[in-house]
């Protein structure tokens, strides 16, 4: 699910979803996560509709939102007090290819490559290699 929020101070709007996870290729965060286990993710911007009825969206140039019932690879940073993990970037998983979140020409030498090529390029890229960490 999704909802979008206007911060406590109203100075800003940021979206939260609501995620199940089905794989951790790779958590620093701390936190428990587990496939099957729901989190929830937050990325700066969304609409927010206003009591007089107003819809205004606020969005961060080259930063798109995930949809509901799709299946994304999330990259995340989870910080402070309350755990609460921001959405980096993401790579949304869909008719056996990937395709970049994100409006960002470094992002774009994934699109359309196989899903299955690139997952494991990722586990790749986060596994040892020669007793060092990536």
């Amino acid at each position: 699910s999704s909802e979008a929020h206007l911060s406590n101070d109203k100075s800003g709007v940021y979206s939260e979803f609501q995620t199940t996870v089905t794989d951790v290729l790779k958590n620093s965060s701390g936190l428990s996560i587990t496939p099957g286990s729901l989190i929830s993710l937050e990325r700066a911007g969304g609409a927010v509709l206003y009591a007089n009825g107003h819809r205004q969206i606020y969005a961060i140039a080259g930063q798109n939102m995930p949809l509901v019932k799709r299946r994304y690879v999330f990259f995340t940073s989870c910080a402070g007090i309350d755990q609460n993990c921001r959405i980096i970037t993401a790579y949304e998983l869909k008719d056996n290819r990937v395709n970049p979140l994100d409006d960002v020409d470094t992002f774009e030498v994934y699109k359309a490559v196989g899903e299955s090529n690139f997952l494991n390029s990722l586990r790749s890229a986060i596994t040892p290699h020669n007793g060092e960490a990536r």
